[in-house]
């Protein structure tokens, strides 16, 4: 029964690791904070990201910033700008002003073409746009079990 067992799990691990080798680099999502995204750009310019923020949408202005401070206080340095068609603007106007998860192809700021207001931008964001919840409100002082 043991061998069996073993059996079972080395094929559905083999199985994971062959579909994963069969996925093309452009398809794997990256799960990236905007930290990440700021302090490296270079190492995530042109690969899809999933990156967690407080969305904003406003006129030449849709970004995921980092914080809700952040916009309060327009620390546009702290936040990706967000490349939306108004397609895609009408669904998400539910998710303004909410912490969200989103994905999307990031690119870094290139200083020579442009004057670089924030810190990169997201572009051919999907629709796995979701809400990202807070956490249960517990005590702090409360012993971990």
């Amino acid at each position: 029964m043991r061998s069996v067992c073993l059996i079972a799990i080395l094929l559905i691990v083999s199985a994971g690791y062959c579909a994963a080798a069969d996925q093309r680099p452009d398809e794997i999502a990256y799960n990236v904070s905007i930290i990440r995204l700021i302090a490296s750009p270079e190492k995530y310019h042109g690969k899809r990201v999933v990156v967690w923020g407080f969305l904003r949408l406003e006129f030449e202005g849709d970004t995921l910033y980092l914080h809700r401070e952040d916009y309060e206080r327009s620390l546009t340095a702290n936040g990706i700008h967000l490349s939306l068609s108004e397609s895609q603007r009408k669904p998400f106007k539910k998710y303004d002003r909410q912490y969200v998860v989103l994905s999307g192809v990031f690119f870094r700021c290139d200083e020579t073409k442009l004057v670089c207001v924030f810190s990169g931008h997201l572009s051919d964001i999907d629709s796995r746009l979701d809400f990202w919840p807070l956490r249960p409100n517990k005590s702090l002082d409360e012993p971990r079990r």
